[in-house]
């Protein structure tokens, strides 16, 4: 009883899961072109449509002539027959006989356009070459259309055409062979709107696909690091090697961004390459499932989808296009009953418990969904284009945390002990920071005042040099000699005459606040550099400072200028040039200051002075 139980639930969950896909797919076909007009008999009115809500596809009955290759001017001897586009030509009726996809044709629509001017009209490819008439004037074509295999080339190259804004009426005109693939025909829609709107989204599925495959590439090339970093996560292997056979997929369909960047390349390889990728990326990912959940795997199910993927891809590289295209559907049979398969993996994982199935499952439900519309896009039941690449980037997320989860699982027993490794390192780093921060400003920082010492002021003074020097703007520098500072020392005592410097010190940084740089350049001596200070602002600034160590008011019986602590400025302002050096400007300012401290003390003297 137990074990039916087991059974019941993930398969109820899987039909569920089955039922809800299907649902999905109910509304994709339902939707499909409800709001867009269809031609009859050849004829297409869209004079109502609004531009401004995107481009319209040219959907409906199209006039088609059969093993005919008419010009605009030429008219063929048979009623045409109506055909359903976008479609292969494959299983027409044409004159009581059913057509395969080997053949040539004409196909023919008026259209009544939309009053908008720049009108231009979306081509893309079909099976497998054609010529484009507008209004009787050939302009565009994709390969060599024509009546057999030697005389034709295929191609597959989207194109915008742009269209005569002065015409009501667009009358298109299209010729279209296949003698290389199993269908052919007009597969896929084309569009009609402004040049900007047309333009706008081929860019944009251009990007996104460019996004996707860089996107794929990267976790591919990611994962494959893993598996050589660690070779027992095999599943890390199956995985990049499945990101890239999707990733390589997203360039050869849709916009067919590879043979846009190389037009030159191989048609016959490019449909080899994209079938290849299509036939082995399931088998591949029901690999990495099985390396993820050997328990939940069926060996048999592994071993017949590998199989399976071996013999399609054999047969596409062995085989001309013709013959390996028409396996087609029993890839995309077989496409089907894995991703079923792989959902009722990640249940049975889910309902197990496993690490990240859960996520995984709903991210598959997701991927599902896009895979499923590439093959009614395929059928042209879909409008929505080819979805699988962007649906397998949100999948991607899901593994990647179900890869981290697993890896993460294999280092739980270790966590405490990292934690604490972490959480030591951490205090370790801080005390070296912060030590390394105190050696730091002791060897730029006079432990004393707080302020620069030599050394800072060597690299303050360079950095500012070379600035001023670049920037060709002013520099000034003010030398400061507090006055008869040894005699105040002999009788105040040094530890007075260090609260005297602090004091100084910190007088010389709030006077002129930011905008000086302060060091101690030994004993008594001070200098401030003014960045950008003119001469006048020199002047100034060495006035404030006389002031303000005036104000302090600091008793000094000794001085022989006044009965309080007062200092001798001497400074410099210039705009350095090439031919000047920092020791020649600091020597002169040095200069000023003895010429203060000559002239009588408690005054400032700039270089230009003396």
């Amino acid at each position: 009883m137990n074990k039916i139980t087991v059974y019941i639930k993930p398969m109820t969950l899987f039909v569920s899961f089955v039922l809800l896909i299907g649902f999905t797919i109910y509304l994709i076909i339902v939707s499909e072109y409800d709001h867009y007009p269809a031609a009859t008999n050849g004829e297409l009115d869209t004079s109502f449509w609004d531009t401004e809500d995107g481009s319209i596809p040219l959907s409906g009955e199209w006039h088609f002539y059969w093993s005919s290759l008419l010009e605009p001017d030429e008219r063929s001897g048979e009623e045409p027959v109506v055909i359903d586009v976008p479609r292969s030509w494959n299983g027409t009726l044409v004159n009581g006989e059913t057509i395969g996809g080997k053949g040539y044709a004409t196909y023919h629509v008026q259209v009544t356009a939309p009053e908008a001017d720049d009108l231009a009209l979306y081509m893309p490819y079909l099976l497998t070459a054609y010529r484009l008439w507008i209004n009787g004037e050939s302009v565009a074509s994709n390969g060599e259309v024509g009546t057999s295999a030697e005389t034709m080339t295929p191609r597959y190259f989207a194109d915008v055409v742009p269209l005569a804004s002065s015409r009501d009426q667009i009358d298109i005109h299209i010729q279209v062979s296949n003698f290389m693939h199993a269908e052919g025909g007009m597969n896929i829609p084309l569009r009609l709107g402004t040049h900007d709107t047309i333009s706008s989204e081929t860019d944009n599925r251009r990007l996104i696909d460019g996004i996707i495959f860089g996107s794929l590439l990267i976790m591919s090339i990611y994962h494959f690091l893993v598996f050589l970093l660690r070779p027992r996560f095999r599943s890390a292997l199956y995985f990049s090697l499945f990101c890239l056979m999707i990733g390589i997929r997203s360039l050869l369909v849709g916009e067919a961004v590879m043979l846009r960047v190389f037009p030159d390349f191989n048609w016959t390889f490019a449909m080899k390459l994209e079938y290849v990728t299509t036939y082995l990326s399931p088998p591949l990912f029901i690999l990495f499932l099985s390396a993820l959940f050997p328990n939940e795997t069926s060996r048999l199910f592994r071993r017949v989808s590998v199989t399976i993927g071996l013999i399609l891809g054999s047969i596409v590289i062995l085989f001309p296009v013709y013959w390996f295209t028409q396996t087609l559907i029993v890839g995309q049979v077989v496409t089907v009953i894995t991703v079923g398969y792989i959902c009722y993996i990640l249940i049975l994982a889910a309902l197990r418990k496993r690490m990240g199935a859960t996520v995984s499952l709903f991210m598959a439900f997701l991927y599902a969904i896009t895979i499923v519309n590439d093959i009614l896009y395929d059928y042209q039941l879909s409008i929505y284009g080819n979805l699988s690449p962007a649906g397998l980037l949100f999948f991607i997320l899901a593994q990647s945390f179900m890869l981290a989860s697993i890896f993460s699982k294999a280092f739980t027993d270790l966590e405490d002990m990292s934690e604490r490794l972490i959480a030591s390192n951490e205090i370790l780093e801080s005390k070296v920071e912060e030590r390394t921060k105190k050696l730091k400003d002791l060897s730029v920082r006079d432990p004393l005042t707080n302020v620069y010492n030599r050394g800072g002021f060597d690299q303050q003074m360079k950095a500012k040099w070379t600035e001023a020097l670049q920037e060709r703007k002013e520099l000034s520098l003010l030398f400061v000699d507090i006055d008869y500072f040894k005699r105040y020392n002999d009788e105040y005592g040094h530890q007075a005459g260090d609260q005297t410097l602090i004091s100084v010190a910190h007088t010389l940084q709030e006077a002129l606040g930011e905008k000086a740089i302060v060091s101690r350049y030994g004993g008594e001596e001070f200098v401030l550099i003014l960045p950008g200070a003119s001469e006048e602002q020199a002047a100034s600034a060495a006035a404030t400072l006389l002031k303000a160590i005036r104000d302090q008011q600091i008793p000094h019986s000794q001085s022989q200028v006044a009965p309080y602590v007062t200092v001798s400025i001497g400074g410099i302002s210039r705009i350095p040039n090439e031919t000047d050096k920092p020791d020649a400007f600091i020597k002169q300012a040095d200069q000023a200051l003895y010429a203060a401290k000559e002239a009588g003390r408690d005054r400032y003297i700039l270089a230009q002075d003396v």
